[in-house]
């Protein structure tokens, strides 16, 4: 999987070679010198010009026009040789005006010297007040300075343009590189702690709590760049849950976010130069709003490819920096937020340029018929109104919609900018075509995932185990949908991945689709004859083996509706020589997508229903939680299913390792029929202890001996049920403080590290963030103690 993240920026790599992002080359002062007698006497109409012939060429291909050049040349220009002076003006006159200058510095020579007799005969005019010509001239000396300084400030516009641009991803480089570090200095810091021995005894104040023994210089300054930088919320407590329209990323990525902006708006604010007397535009508002506008639309530009880069599903750079999906994605929007401002700048740069230039808005209403302008103003409303669909309530909400707009908006903008640069010859596309590979690239590997997990779905035989199985059973009570499917080939799967599942018999929209948690995996045994073809009751084998407590090793048990064998021993354990992987998604179904599913099972028989569903992954990093030797589990409401995987991977009991799964949720149908269905196998063990807490108003335990819901769920399945080590029910919301507090203190004198997982509503993962924050430095060192947060944003 790493060769295809490889692609897209091999892909990118090869589009940005021949691409010319400059839209002029420079030139040195020799060229200059020539280069300005160019644009002195192109500001002459000569009485030979060709009504034929292009704007440029009129001054390339004038008799006295280029005998004109020539002899400003002699006059101005003697401490260079003509030689090594007109290369750039041949290649002007070339590009612009189809063929190079008319006449060879030689023949303009002779020329001079045949009408003339010599350069100093020449009659010297000032092109501001003398605008035609029926004769060889020379400017005068101030109005060649003029030009010369006009064309010298323009080249080093021009230069900071691009330089700016490309700056960018020398910005994009170095935050890379923040991430990359981050890691591995986190990773030596663990090294060096874990070479350090066992810790010493604890220490504890009067109140009992821990006091953390005097570190290393390096545990010192981890302990304050992670309580301080990567951990925390940007201003204090809210992170996952929204402000106002937005969500908040947290300190380290503000950071990040806010360098970005600042230096956008510095490179856009700085290093102009403007001055009376331009022979290009001679009023300094015109020059300033000219180069503002032309300043913007490169950087612009150049932001496009990080744009789309980050928005990539397969991206190299999840690996390198250990950053999640949802941390580029909230880099992604800021790029296309200051990609838009600049672009928005631009336009209004241009229709000031053009009001200022021309007193009046005659020459805007003469652009706007151009296709280069209409096609301009139309990407920037574009990604305007792109930036307005993609606020957090419609992302969130209206997720379809988002998706639609977004994609086909996006391929608009990217059409509309080919055609807004096409002026320019292909200069600027060195800025696209990279948006291109990586949109396609993406797609492509995205499709070769589909493909691998579901090409049996394509099958013509109709024997189900030549073909996905998928179904899907909707529990009323519990208002949830469990979703099993088997994929077409087996894959390496493990807790905290997600697959984004397309359901495209549900709707006309087949190609939406929206990421779901693995929550857990089982092996299917195949007998030796299904491969020919046999019967589905003569494939799977059901076996019943009796459930063993921790001790007793490898546990496995039954899900007898399926008649598969679920295994809890680790990923990939298989359960005989031929097995077929089914996965299962525990699904809680709100609007679009999952409610059109809940729907469609509410009028099925058992609101049970074999679907044909399209798998895409998988994706995500899952948490390493074999190196902690304790874990707190916390989830609330449907986030389980991001926490149950990794029961499902914690397997047989571990020596010195030890689980305590907590779970907040309203709906007493929903916690039994997981704990039935899921955490059966681990309410008696030795390793793993259970807490519900639930939620819902008016819960409360039951009277009279008599026992229901989930506390009778617990009594059918647990010995231990009651007991002060079985499975808890609290009816209240869990304290995370006291909670995590006590999970530290068992930490510390265990001499042991812990990990925190945390999955559920907003608030609850800024409570357990807010928290594991307070902890640091304070009660645990953050080599010791590390928070997975498991969430998907978009």
């Amino acid at each position: 999987m790493l060769a295809l993240r490889l692609l897209p920026f091999v892909a990118a790599g090869f589009l940005l070679l021949p691409q010319n992002v400059w839209a002029d080359p420079t030139y040195n002062s020799s060229e200059l010198c020539a280069q300005t007698c160019y644009t002195a006497i192109a500001a002459v109409t000569f009485s030979d010009y060709s009504k034929t012939d292009t704007y440029v060429g009129e001054s390339c291909h004038s008799t006295l026009s280029v005998s004109s050049i020539y002899a400003c040349f002699d006059t101005y220009c003697t401490q260079y040789t003509a030689a090594e002076s007109f290369a750039y003006t041949n290649n002007y006159c070339t590009e612009y005006g189809l063929s190079p200058l008319s006449m060879s510095y030689e023949e303009g020579e002779e020329y001079i010297e045949a009408h003339y007799g010599s350069a100093a005969n020449v009659t010297v005019i000032d092109p501001r007040l003398v605008l035609t010509a029926n004769e060889t001239v020379i400017p005068v000396e101030a109005y060649f300075a003029l030009a010369r300084d006009t064309l010298a400030i323009w080249q080093h516009q021009e230069y900071v343009h691009h330089s700016f641009g490309w700056s960018m991803y020398v910005l994009a480089v170095g935050v890379i590189l923040v991430g990359v570090s981050n890691r591995i200095f986190a990773f030596v810091v663990h090294r060096t702690m874990t070479r350090s021995g066992p810790l010493a005894d604890v220490e504890r104040t009067k109140g009992g709590k821990p006091v953390v023994p005097n570190r290393d210089f390096f545990t010192r300054i981890h302990n304050l760049w992670t309580k301080h930088i990567t951990l925390p919320a940007t201003f204090g407590y809210r992170h996952s849950q929204p402000w106002a329209f937005c969500t908040i990323p947290t300190r380290l990525q503000s950071i990040l976010v806010f360098v970005y902006v600042a230096l956008n708006f510095i490179f856009c604010a700085v290093d102009y130069h403007a001055f009376e007397g331009n022979t290009y535009w001679t009023k300094p508002a015109s020059q300033l709003s000219r180069y503002v506008a032309d300043r913007t639309g490169i950087i612009s530009y150049a932001n496009l490819p990080l744009l789309w880069l980050f928005a990539g599903r397969n991206d190299l750079l999840l690996w390198l920096t250990g950053w999640s999906f949802s941390t580029f994605n909230v880099f992604h929007r800021y790029v296309a937020r200051v990609a838009t401002a600049e672009a928005i700048a631009h336009s209004v740069g241009y229709t000031a340029f053009s009001y200022i230039t021309y007193e009046g808005w005659s020459d805007y209403k003469e652009s706007l018929k151009e296709q280069y302008y209409a096609t301009g103003i139309g990407a920037t409303v574009l990604m305007s109104v792109l930036i307005g669909l993609s606020m957090q309530p419609i992302r969130r909400y209206c997720y379809e919609f988002f998706l639609v707009t977004h994609i086909t908006f996006s391929i608009a903008i990217i059409v509309l900018l080919f055609y807004h640069t096409k002026i320019f010859d292909g200069d600027y596309n060195g800025y696209l075509w990279p948006c291109v590979g990586f949109w396609v690239f993406d797609r492509i590997i995205r499709l070769i995932r589909i493909v691998m997990l579901n090409w049996r779905v394509f099958y013509s035989n109709d024997d189900r185990l030549k073909r996905n199985k998928a179904t899907a059973v909707y529990d009323p009570e519990g208002d949830i949908i469990r979703l099993t499917v088997r994929p077409s080939m087996n894959f390496c799967v493990g807790a905290g991945i997600h697959y984004y599942i397309y359901t495209p018999t549900l709707s006309f929209m087949f190609w939406e689709n929206h990421p779901f948690t693995l929550s857990a995996w089982r092996n299917i045994p195949v007998a030796a004859g299904a491969e020919a073809g046999a019967g589905e009751g003569e494939v799977e084998e059901i076996q019943q083996i009796r459930h063993q407590p921790a001790s007793g090793g490898t546990e496995t048990s039954t899900d007898s509706r399926e008649g598969s064998i679920i295994s809890k021993a680790g990923v990939s354990a298989p359960v005989s020589s031929s097995s077929q992987q089914e996965l299962v998604f525990i699904i809680r179904p709100y609007k679009g997508m999952t409610k059109g599913l809940k729907n469609q099972l509410l009028k099925a028989p058992g609101h049970q229903k074999d679907l044909v569903v399209l798998l895409e992954g998988p994706y995500g990093t899952k948490a390493d939680l074999a190196s902690y030797e304790r874990t707190l589990m916390i989830s609330g409401g449907s986030g389980v299913t991001g926490i149950t995987s990794y029961l499902c991977e914690h397997g047989a009991h571990a020596s010195g390792r030890y689980t305590r799964f907590v779970w907040a949720a309203r709906e007493e149908s929903f916690v039994s029929d997981v704990l039935e269905k899921d955490l059966a196998p681990f309410v008696d063990r030795d390793d793993v202890a259970l807490d519900f807490y639930l939620t819902r108003p008016g819960s409360q335990s039951s009277s009279g001996g008599k026992k229901s819901g989930v506390e009778a769920t617990i009594a059918k399945l647990s010995a231990r049920a009651g007991s002060g080590n079985g499975p808890r029910v609290t009816y209240r919301k869990p304290n995370v403080a006291e909670l995590l507090d006590y999970e530290i203190g068992q930490l510390l004198s265990r001499e042991s590290r812990l990990a925190v997982v945390v999955c559920g509503p907003d608030g609850l993962a800024d409570d357990v963030r807010r928290e594991v924050v307070r902890s640091i430095g304070v009660k645990i060192d953050a080599s010791r103690i590390e928070l997975y947060e498991e969430s998907f944003g978009w």
